[in-house]
C-alpha cells in the first residue's frame, strides 16, 4: 500500500472519529447547554484561546490527540456558498475525502439537510490544497490553540 493511500485512510479515520466527536458534542450543547440554535457571537481572542483550552482538557483523546480544528479552505468556501444557491433547505455541510480519477486527493463538498442527510442533487469537488485536521494542519505558535 503506497504512503500516499496510507495518509489517506489515516485522515480518513480521524475525520470520522472527528465528525462522531462533533456530533456528540453539539447533540450535548443542543440538549441546554449551549446559545439557541443559530446564535452567531463574536469572541476576543483570550475568549477563543479560553473556549479552545476548555475543550481540549475535556475532549476524548483518539490514537493521535486531540483535534484542535478542521480547516476549510477558500476554494471548500466557495463550494458552500455555492451549494448554497442551489440547494433550498441546506442546514450545514459536509467535506469528504477523496481521490479523483487522477488518483489525486479532493474534498467532496456535500450540503445536508434538517433531517441530517446528504444533498446528493448538488455536489462539489475541490484540492486539498490547505484542508484538513488540526494536527497536523495548524496555525504557528501565537494563535488560537496555544
Amino acid at each position: 500500500m503506497s504512503n500516499s493511500i496510507r495518509i489517506f485512510l489515516r485522515m480518513s479515520f480521524i475525520l470520522s472519529g472527528f465528525v462522531l466527536l462533533l456530533s456528540s458534542y453539539f447533540i450535548g450543547y443542543s440538549a441546554g447547554k449551549s446559545a439557541p440554535a443559530g446564535d452567531v457571537n463574536t469572541v476576543t481572542l483570550q475568549q477563543a484561546q479560553r473556549y479552545t483550552e476548555k475543550y481540549r482538557t475535556t475532549a476524548p483523546m483518539t490514537h493521535d490527540g486531540i483535534v484542535n480544528a478542521l480547516v476549510v479552505d477558500v476554494q471548500q468556501y466557495n463550494a458552500m456558498t455555492d451549494i448554497l444557491q442551489h440547494s433550498v433547505g441546506t442546514a450545514g455541510f459536509r467535506i469528504y475525502f477523496g481521490v479523483d480519477d487522477n488518483n489525486q486527493f479532493v474534498r467532496v463538498v456535500s450540503g445536508f439537510g434538517p433531517n441530517g442527510k446528504d444533498n446528493t442533487n448538488y455536489l462539489m469537488a475541490t484540492s486539498t490544497s490547505y484542508s484538513g485536521l488540526c494536527p497536523p494542519v495548524c496555525d504557528s505558535p501565537g494563535g488560537i490553540a496555544d
